[in-house]
Order: C-alpha cells, then sequence, then structure tokens
C-alpha cells in the first residue's frame, strides 16, 4: 500500500514538474502583472536612501496637514 502511495506521489510531482517546463501545455500568460511604479527613489544596496524617503515623508506630512479633516457631522 505505501508503494502505491509513493508511486502517486511521484506521478503527481512529476506531471507538475512536466507542466511548469511546458511539456503538457504552458501556463497561462498572467494578465494581472503588475509592477510597483516608479517611487522615484535612488536605489542603493541596502534599499532606499533614507534622507530621500524622509524628505518624501516630510513633503507629504505637510500636504496632508494643509487639509482640514471633515468631521462626521459634516458629511451628513
Amino acid at each position: 500500500m505505501t508503494a502505491l502511495f509513493v508511486v502517486l506521489l511521484l506521478l503527481v510531482i512529476g506531471a507538475i514538474v512536466a507542466v511548469a517546463m511546458g511539456r503538457l501545455g504552458h501556463l497561462p500568460d498572467d494578465a494581472n502583472d503588475v509592477r510597483p511604479q516608479e517611487s522615484g527613489f535612488d536605489v542603493v544596496p541596502v534599499g532606499y536612501k533614507m534622507s530621500e524617503v524622509d524628505a518624501r515623508i516630510a513633503d507629504l506630512t505637510a500636504r496632508l496637514s494643509a487639509y482640514e479633516p471633515i468631521t462626521a457631522a459634516e458629511q451628513g
């Protein structure tokens, strides 16, 4: 009985590998290939330049603080 399960497992793994390699058909192209938008930050070996990120956060904070919050009573 164990041998049967081993053979079935090997067949399933083989089928998965064959499909992945394109031998039993092809995988569909990813129609929703969403790549991240350009951030505008320079990339350094460990991520983004922290000074640019801090400047962007400060700019966004200043922009958001210019808006007055809408209270629930004002929304209707």
